[in-house]
């Protein structure tokens, strides 16, 4: 399964979108495939955890942050269509 904080991530995605049993299949079946999903591991900072929360709740997508130990990264923003992307979009421009 999936991991606790990402679960409940996706528990608010799914509720903000209202998907259906089938599209909540669908995209948990995606969100077990993704890397970002893949490469979290038990170690992850409570700060991270809370700003990615923050961010999925702003943004209404499931967000990802990803860092090195040079303080490099990634911020990933999961969506499943185009029109999730345009949603995303609207938030971020507001």
């Amino acid at each position: 399964g999936l991991e606790a904080e990402v679960q409940t991530t996706a528990a608010r995605y799914i509720a903000t979108k209202g998907l259906s049993v089938r599209e909540t299949e669908k995209y948990i079946k995606k969100l077990k495939g993704t890397k970002a999903v893949k490469k979290q591991s038990i170690n992850r900072s409570p700060d991270i955890i809370s700003l990615e929360h923050e961010l999925a709740d702003q943004l209404g997508a499931p967000v990802s942050v990803q860092y090195n130990n040079r303080g490099k990264g990634q911020l990933i923003i999961s969506y499943n269509s185009l029109d999730e992307l345009d949603g995303v979009l609207e938030h971020i421009r507001d």
